[in-house]
């Protein structure tokens, strides 16, 4: 500094101003190098030397395998997000095919389960197979469709003529009345002495109470017929139901007939009662449930039939009509429990013991006659 005649200020002054120089000349030295990479080309043997002297700094190193961890830890990630909506769908797919495979079970199951069934109905069919010709032989034959062999008939023996079978039809007609004697009625069916007093004093009663008489067994035909001209004044509509017979018409006649006050229906479970009959049922309910007065309304006597072809019949007959059995003896002393009784059924009875009470004729046969409702 002496020889050149420089005081120290000077001299830190001008440190200072080529230190400034230098950064100044660093930061445009790194602007070229930017400017030099961003001309370089991968083809040129230039960018293959610049990038392996770069690699050679430790400090880029780093950074290079920094930048690498954390691009492999985000596609990690993503491959561990599509594993599990893969594993998931394998489980969807699974449980589906597992109720799949139940679900074909379920039906292979049923499948034998019916073959099982159709093996025995034919089974059970060809055990039956005689009764069941016989059994439509007769109703052909009832129904009035049973048509002599001929060239018409079917392969199958069935006459075309089924199809065109008319609807069946009531027989209907009026019979006078007629002075019998119940009790020589009941007599000729074979009852004894007590029991066809007994019979015979059950259709008085029935008449006087406006309850409907079921008869029932050998011969009820024949002696419904007798016992309905004997307690008749007037006369007797006499209705003969068939089987199949539906329209209500033939009975709602009856009971408006002014000729006629005795209805005797026989047959009268060859069909269904609510179908041909139901103002017949209503009238026996309004009785049951409010009696007419002084002796008000048609006497109703019914026969059941004792074949094959009888149907069940409904509980507004079988509950409240007094019913003759003739197939059996009349035994006394069998009296239902009256608590068991269904409730117009207990009106019955009741209305039949308080007329029985003024009758001296019936005082012994009087639990007999109760038994009968």
């Amino acid at each position: 500094t002496k020889e050149l005649g420089v005081s120290r200020a000077q001299l830190a002054r001008i440190a200072e101003r080529l230190a400034g120089l230098e950064l100044g000349s660093m930061a445009t030295y790194r602007d070229r190098v930017i400017q030099g990479v961003l001309t370089l080309s991968e083809a040129e043997p230039d960018y293959e030397s610049l990038v392996t002297e770069v690699m050679k700094s430790p400090f880029v190193q780093r950074d290079v395998e920094a930048r690498k961890a954390s691009l492999l830890a985000e596609l990690d990630a993503e491959n561990l997000q599509e594993r599990a909506k893969f594993e998931n769908l394998v489980r969807a797919t699974q449980k589906q095919q597992d109720r799949l495979d139940k679900l074909k079970e379920q039906a292979e199951e049923r499948i034998r389960e019916t073959k099982v069934a159709v093996r025995r109905a034919f089974e059970a069919a060809r055990e039956k197979e005689a009764d069941a010709i016989g059994q439509f032989a007769v109703l052909s034959a009832l129904l009035g469709s049973f048509d002599r062999p001929n060239s018409e008939s079917t392969a199958s023996g069935i006459s075309p003529s089924v199809a065109a079978v008319a609807p069946p039809a009531f027989r209907s007609e009026w019979i006078a009345p007629a002075r019998l004697e119940l009790v020589k009625i009941f007599r000729s069916t074979g009852m004894d002495e007590e029991g066809a007093r007994t019979a015979a004093v059950a259709c008085d009663v029935a008449k006087q109470a406006r309850i409907p008489m079921l008869m029932c067994g050998s011969g009820a035909r024949y002696v419904s017929l007798e016992v309905s001209r004997s307690i008749a004044t007037m006369g007797v509509c006499v209705l003969d139901v068939g089987i199949g017979c539906c329209s209500p018409e033939p009975v709602r006649e009856a009971l408006t007939r002014q000729d006629a006050d005795v209805i005797l229906v026989r047959g009268v479970d060859h069909s269904d009662p609510w179908l041909y009959a139901p103002d017949l049922l209503d009238s026996i309910v309004q009785r049951a449930s409010s009696p007419p007065a002084g002796g008000d309304g048609k006497v109703v006597v019914l026969a059941r039939s004792s074949g094959p072809a009888g149907l069940a019949l409904p509980a507004e007959l079988e509950h409240l009509s007094l019913k003759i059995d003739l197939s059996l003896q009349v035994q006394t002393g069998q009296v239902c429990d009256p608590e068991k009784l269904a409730p117009l059924r207990k009106k019955m009875r009741s209305r039949v013991e308080a007329i029985l009470q003024v009758r001296e004729d019936a005082a012994d046969i009087a639990s007999t006659l109760v038994s009968l409702i």
